[in-house]
């Protein structure tokens, strides 16, 4: 029929353009200068770039769902592929074919998002929990020292946890200046409250 016809020409260029992406990502991981593809037309700085936000991204999330960057692409791939199929498979016409396909394209960024925005509503309490312990301890004359070591078992988020930790040595590292240990707990996280 000629709508299987059209599902096999899309699914063939949308393997093709899926493939060259990995392509992409494995050739940029092991240096190559250019990836050749129709007379060096896409220089790898792109694919490096987007890679690279994409992976900065997911770190700074630290790794939501323990997805890297590899496996954060070939998921995207997997479920659009497998939706595709199934929507071909359930004879659904070619619109609603592409339409669902593109849906389930995002759904891992949308996951991502959703999880980011939990993880910040946490932290969010977790700070307001500091500064309700800080006022405590200050008011009973510990050190900011001391009150940021007592404070930071009432902290829930793990990763929050361990960066408030980090944040506590390093600010006796460098003398109790606040500043230069501040310096990379801003760098972690993005959330105006800090």
């Amino acid at each position: 029929h000629g709508g299987d016809f059209i599902h096999v020409v899309i699914i063939f260029f949308f393997s093709i353009i899926l493939s060259y992406y990995l392509i992409s990502y494995f050739s940029i991981i092991r240096k190559q200068k250019f990836l050749y593809l129709d007379n060096k037309i896409f220089k790898s700085r792109y694919f490096k770039n987007y890679f690279l936000k994409i992976n900065n991204y997911l770190k700074s999330l630290d790794n939501p769902f323990h997805l890297n960057l590899t496996r954060y692409i070939i998921l995207k791939y997997f479920l659009v592929l497998f939706f595709f199929l199934f929507s071909i498979y359930l004879k659904r016409d070619i619109v609603t074919t592409i339409i669902v396909s593109v849906i389930v394209f995002f759904i891992p960024n949308f996951l991502i998002h959703l999880y980011k925005r939990n993880e910040e509503n946490q932290i969010l309490k977790d700070i307001y929990n500091l500064i309700s312990n800080f006022r405590i301890n200050l008011v009973v004359n510990n050190s900011l020292y001391e009150s940021l070591k007592t404070s930071i078992e009432e902290i829930e988020n793990k990763r929050f946890k361990i960066c408030m930790e980090n944040f506590t040595y390093e600010y006796k590292i460098y003398n109790y200046n606040i500043a230069k240990a501040s310096n990379n707990l801003f760098l972690k996280f993005d959330i105006d409250e800090l």
